[in-house]
């Protein structure tokens, strides 16, 4: 039944990952990410994604930081996508005037990916830290502290 439908072992991985990524590439290609404040509606919707499935970060951290898995390269083409589609938006955004204008992509990039991954990549510690569950209000505060952040950071400073 892999064979039939998915090729491959490799080609039923892309798949599950494809799938669970979708809403944040649709996202990615859509309108979301045209203005600064679409920066917490994303923060929102990765949130949300990943709740429904707590062990995918840490699965791609694995394959990617610990090369333990299969998908190794798909996952890259994925970031690399992601990479591409995320400097025309801070290019977009440059041009428009809505953004510092030396910004750097990657910095942008992975500053973003820092504030979006790591809370789901260490729910476990902050939660017993915490002494409770991060449920689904409190990732829509982090969401919305998280998005005005971002904001704060790409906009223009007054030197430039």
């Amino acid at each position: 039944m892999i064979r039939y439908y998915f090729g491959n072992k490799e080609g039923l991985y892309e798949e599950m990952i494809r799938d669970t990524l979708n809403p944040l590439l649709k996202a990615l290609d859509g309108q979301m990410l045209d203005s600064v404040n679409g920066f917490e509606d994303f923060f929102r919707l990765y949130y949300e994604t990943m709740s429904k499935y707590p062990e995918f970060p840490k699965l791609i951290l694995k394959i990617l930081a610990l090369n333990q898995g299969p998908g190794r390269r798909f996952i890259q083409q994925l970031l690399e996508r992601g990479r591409t589609r995320g400097a025309q938006k801070v290019q977009d955004l440059k041009s428009a005037g809505h953004v510092t204008a030396s910004l750097d992509p990657d910095i942008v990039r992975m500053a973003f990916v820092s504030l979006a991954m790591m809370p789901m990549l260490l729910k476990d510690v902050f939660e017993e830290q915490r002494g409770k569950a991060m449920d689904a209000a409190f990732l829509e505060e982090l969401a919305g502290f998280n998005g005005r952040l971002f904001f704060a950071g790409l906009m223009p400073t007054t030197t430039e």
